[in-house]
């Protein structure tokens, strides 16, 4: 009995190749940075570990409220999202945009990471808040998880088909 085509296929498929396909595609990776720069930052103000940043380095002071009530009446936007920096609160790292602008990802053989650009001026992000702050916390991760393994079966039912 002859080995239909689609098992032959099924057997000789990459699923490391399938991996680097489907996290390069640029909306993905956007989705996936959006969940660390936007859920996690921009509206928690909290780490891949969950940890508050202004646990780790301290919440706003009163004058850094001040000044950015000057510049920018003290709004910040995101993907949609609007927050106000207040005394004490959680610090966004979202002040000119270029420290979520400097995100980017790693695609390697079986595992991608998260990074960014950490020197802002004098400051490096990585050495005042931890080098956490591009890491998912463990919901985020589950969520791309999920998408990974939807992806994936997609994939492979589109080779499949195209036996």
């Amino acid at each position: 009995m002859p080995i239909p085509k689609f098992i032959l296929r099924f057997a000789m498929l990459d699923v490391e190749m399938i991996f680097q396909t489907i996290l390069r595609q640029d909306g993905l990776q956007e989705w996936i940075m959006d969940l660390v720069r936007h859920d996690q930052l921009f509206l928690k103000g909290e780490n891949g570990l969950g940890v508050s940043l202004a646990d780790i380095g301290g919440g706003y002071s009163a004058i850094t409220i001040e000044i950015s009530q000057k510049q920018n009446g003290n709004k910040f936007r995101y993907r949609g999202s609007t927050r106000s920096k207040r005394v004490g609160g959680s610090p966004i790292l979202l002040d000119s945009g270029k420290a979520y602008d400097s995100f980017f990802m790693k695609v390697d053989q079986d595992f991608f990471s998260i990074n960014m650009d950490p020197v802002r001026g004098e400051t490096n992000l990585y050495h005042e808040w931890g080098e956490e702050i591009t890491d998912l916390q463990k919901e985020n991760l589950n969520k791309v998880i999920d998408e990974l393994r939807k992806a994936t079966f997609q994939e492979i039912q589109r080779i499949r088909t195209a036996a």
